[in-house]
């Protein structure tokens, strides 16, 4: 799931910031989960947590190195989610994601929240998905 992390705020935003956009995040992954149960779903913003519990600030690996990781965790997925938030805003990390899904012909679906269409529509595109493969 592509997400923003620095939002609106840029290189301007706090960690605090991040921190209440990373929840967010995470929070409307675990209900996709809990309502999409056959959902395979990668939450950058989990593994941003991980990383500051240990002590490292994400942005100190630097941000090029992170998307990388992101783009080969894209590669084994077959449906990118973008979730845009209340705000719909788009980061420019979220495009490089975004652009990544685009040129491996990948399925792109955009929510800004969690509703009935949004769940019908992941669990299609699951069932789709795995007819295919």
């Amino acid at each position: 799931m592509s997400h923003s992390i620095r939002g609106r705020a840029g290189d301007a935003a706090t960690d605090e910031y991040m921190l209440a956009n990373n929840k967010k995040a995470i929070e409307v992954g675990v209900e996709l989960r809990r309502l999409c149960p056959e959902l395979k779903l990668y939450i950058p913003a989990e593994m941003d947590l991980f990383l500051q519990d240990k002590g490292i600030k994400p942005i100190e690996i630097g941000e090029e190195v992170i998307l990388a990781m992101d783009c080969k965790i894209v590669d084994q997925c077959d449906t990118l989610l973008v979730y845009t938030g209340p705000d719909d805003y788009v980061s420019g990390g979220m495009k490089i994601e975004i652009n990544h899904a685009l040129l491996k012909g990948m399925n792109i679906f955009y929510f800004d929240e969690v509703t009935h269409f949004v769940v019908k529509t992941i669990n299609s595109l699951i069932k789709r998905n795995t007819k295919e493969n």
